[in-house]
């Protein structure tokens, strides 16, 4: 939040969308999916490893292709004409997806789904 609202008065010839991309693909490397360890386990629990490990194994696949598709998605936005033209613009999107992003937080924070589920 406080990047975005930094980055609010930056002017064209300042803006610099390359700045953090290592950062961006070492944190999606890095996380670890719950998904992909529930199923290890419960294919364990069941006593069918090969078929845990080659479900897995597909998610693992999935998700990198989504995860590249979406970056490069993003890489093309960021060379877009619209973003160059109109960082006012584009400074207005990126605070809507960090109140979005923090607004979510707070819901659920607020509202636990094991309190729902039963």
């Amino acid at each position: 939040m406080y990047e975005v609202w930094q980055s609010r008065k930056i002017s064209k010839e300042r803006v610099n969308p390359h700045k953090s991309r290592f950062g961006v693909v070492l944190l999606a490397g890095i996380v670890p999916c719950p998904g992909v360890i529930t199923l290890c386990f419960f294919a364990i629990t069941l006593g069918h490893m090969e078929i845990g490990i080659i479900a897995a194994l597909f998610m693992s696949l999935g998700m990198g292709l989504s995860i590249s598709l979406a970056g490069l998605l993003v890489h093309a936005f960021q060379k877009s004409r619209l973003v160059v033209t109109q960082p006012r613009w584009f400074w207005v999107l990126r605070l809507l997806g960090v109140l979005c992003v923090m607004a979510l937080g707070i819901f659920f924070l607020l509202n636990p789904v094991s309190s729902r589920a039963f």
